[in-house]
């Protein structure tokens, strides 16, 4: 039986000139806690399309930091946080992979 090994979530904010990131409810993130104990690997990338960018790593990371799981997956780079950055595309972390993955 295979497990999920790596796991990518893009995420798209169409942020108002009036919502500050604050204002977004980042909660359903917190279930990534718990999918950490089968998930190694974990990209989350959140981006507006706001210019100049909105959203930094230290704004996502402070808000999502009232979710302990989350800061401890960050810390032990289980959770990888992309800001203001799209995931590449299914091919793109293929080749990546083969490109990093060693022969057993």
């Amino acid at each position: 039986m295979s497990s999920l090994q790596h796991l990518v979530l893009d995420i798209d904010i169409i942020l108002s000139t009036s919502v500050a990131l604050t204002k977004i409810d980042l909660s359903p993130l917190a279930v990534l806690g718990s999918a950490s104990l089968s998930i190694s690997r974990i990209d989350l990338y959140v981006h507006t399309q706001a210019l100049p960018p909105a959203v930094t790593y230290a704004q996502l990371l402070r808000s999502l930091s009232e979710y302990e799981e989350i800061v401890k997956l960050v810390k032990e780079g289980v959770l990888v946080i992309h800001s203001e950055k799209t995931a590449p595309d299914a091919c793109d972390l293929d080749t990546r992979r083969a490109k990093t993955s060693t022969p057993a």
